[in-house]
């Protein structure tokens, strides 16, 4: 078949020339689309006002980062319903599969849950009293990429000492540890003389009191996960941030259909 073979060198040329394919076949570049159907797809992002301009296999436009392409021919639909609406329908069915919450790694310090999310958890969790919640706050560097609690010792209530933390570290230390991937450490200073004679410190760690704080972390890292599975609105928070961040990219697959052997 004449658009086949064009088809075919089109390819070699490692784009969908529709004017070189409608010279190769003898035909009108309208034809040559109309003929292709849905094995080619105009990309908006592509597009310079020109009907034979950005068409691309299905193959490659129904694949990669389809989520970006969905909201790309979204507003090109808008103004070129006619062109690019069918875009906006093959790209939604041509979706990757939704993660769950029960495949997702939800714990303490994954940077793609809001600051507001764990802020409302150490509050509501650690009993936070409205008049410290001023200036008790979680904050995110992306400079340093190190989260941060500020004024973690302006709290000194039981929550925060004893059920979630321990008189060497408390429950804002704690988290903020957890924050950071980072296991709770309790070092003791002792001295020492050093190579000249002077007396220096160096810090030791304390296995007992440290073994107290790691339980008090898994505590927290624990009651944060049932904290969010709690509630649907969180659960379908985490789900639609990670989907969306993460999960957008679909494999390009070959059908081989149109090959005749």
């Amino acid at each position: 078949e004449p658009v086949r073979g064009g088809f075919g060198y089109a390819i070699l040329k490692n784009r969908v020339d529709i004017p070189y394919m409608a010279c190769l076949c003898r035909k009108t570049e309208t034809q040559i689309i109309c003929e292709l159907g849905e094995r080619i797809y105009q990309n908006p992002s592509d597009y310079d006002g020109s009907p034979y301009s950005g068409w691309e296999t299905a193959e490659e436009y129904l694949s990669g980062y389809v989520k970006d392409k969905l909201k790309i021919a979204l507003q090109f639909a808008e103004h070129y319903p006619d062109l690019f609406q069918r875009n906006v329908e093959a790209l939604e069915t041509n979706q990757p599969d939704p993660v769950f919450i029960s495949d997702i790694d939800f714990s303490i310090g994954a940077v793609y849950i809001p600051e507001e999310m764990y802020r409302d958890f150490i509050y509501e969790t650690f009993e936070t009293p409205v008049y410290y919640r001023v200036n008790i706050d979680i904050e995110y560097s992306r400079i340093l990429k190190e989260w941060r609690i500020t004024n973690k010792s302006s709290d000194n209530s039981i929550s925060v000492k004893q059920v979630y933390g321990t008189g060497r570290i408390n429950a804002y230390e704690i988290m903020e540890c957890s924050l950071n991937q980072k296991r709770v450490r309790i070092q003791d200073p002792v001295s020492y003389i050093d190579k000249n004679g002077n007396e220096a410190i160096k810090y030791v760690l304390n296995v007992a009191e440290t073994q107290i704080a790691r339980a008090r972390q898994t505590k927290i890292e624990t009651e944060f996960k049932n904290w969010v599975l709690r509630n649907s609105e969180r659960v379908s928070k985490i789900e639609k941030i990670y989907n969306d961040r993460f999960n957008n990219l679909k494999v390009r697959k070959y059908d081989g259909s149109y090959i005749e052997i």
